[in-house]
């Protein structure tokens, strides 16, 4: 059966504008990670976590909403990063939710081209400085 993490991402593939690629934080071959314009939005991070970017004012903005849940976690105050711990497919839905503020925070202006996720060199490069 695939990982939750992995059911999460490919779930938020219905979100506008969001595409799969591989992620910064490893050197997997696999699409394990979720971009929108060229930004890294979530990414696997063990067998039942995912990281997931939200931006500080989305933190504050959901900080009684999202941020109250205990399946997610802020370890490092000064990051835009926050850890989803997942313990069953009833938790999806809630992924699905927290993935979606993700891609909103991230998404340019309308009007905007968006710029694709990396590979080949970029991709390397990026995860050369992570």
């Amino acid at each position: 059966m695939e990982p939750l993490p992995r059911r999460a991402l490919r779930a938020a593939l219905d979100i506008p504008d969001v595409e799969p690629g591989g992620s910064t934080f490893s050197q997997s071959e696999e699409d394990d990670a979720l971009w929108l314009d060229a930004k890294q939005i979530a990414h696997e991070k063990g067998p039942s976590v995912l990281e997931v970017r939200l931006t500080r004012a989305v933190m504050r903005a959901e900080k009684a909403g999202v941020m109250a849940d205990p399946r997610l976690a802020h370890p490092r105050k000064s990051s835009e990063w926050v850890t989803l711990t997942l313990s069953g497919p009833d938790d999806l839905p809630f992924a699905h939710r927290v993935i979606a503020l993700a891609a909103a925070a991230h998404r340019p202006a309308e009007g905007a081209v968006l710029r694709r996720p990396p590979t080949g060199a970029d991709l390397a490069r990026r995860r050369r400085f992570h």
